[in-house]
């Protein structure tokens, strides 16, 4: 490889790293959580946005996980690729959510986990998710933009 290509490579990967962090700044997820569901060190996903390349393998996780993994490699996003990753990951997030509350009202620890949340409230919310979960594709993009517009107005309230 000359030198030249091997500097195109670099840039290329740079660009890829970036582009990870971006996603995942955009999904509003830790670097933690990702090594939690990969199955990785929180080092090693940092390395991920600085300086090395992502596992083929790894790409894989992130994909089911909701990423746009198109984007992290070729910096090209469509609307229905956004769409898809962020159902995706809205539905991550549901069960990784409803299972917290099941194990921590489960093990009679609820304040461990869930302490906001008092047992009519978890009820409440069981709802919500079941009634999500019942809702086709449109009526779960709606839900998820209203959240993510209450969660923007929050923000802007600070």
């Amino acid at each position: 490889m000359s030198d030249s290509q091997a500097q195109n490579t670099q840039k290329a990967d740079i660009s890829v790293c970036s582009r990870f962090k971006e996603e995942r700044e955009r999904k509003r997820i830790s670097q933690l959580q990702v090594a939690s569901e990969l199955g990785v060190t929180s080092k090693t996903v940092g390395r991920w946005e600085k300086e090395i390349p992502i596992p083929s393998d790894k790409l894989g996780l992130l994909q089911q996980l909701g990423f746009d993994v198109v984007f992290i490699l070729t910096g090209e996003r469509t609307l229905d690729q956004m769409i898809q990753a962020d159902i995706v990951g809205a539905q991550n997030d549901l069960k990784r959510f409803q299972h917290s509350i099941s194990q921590s009202f489960a093990m009679g620890e609820p304040e461990t986990q869930v302490e906001f949340l008092d047992k009519p409230s978890v009820d409440r919310l069981e709802k919500l998710i079941e009634g999500f979960n019942q809702a086709d594709e449109a009526g779960k993009i709606a839900v998820e933009a209203m959240i993510n517009a209450l969660l923007v107005n929050k923000q802007l309230e600070k």
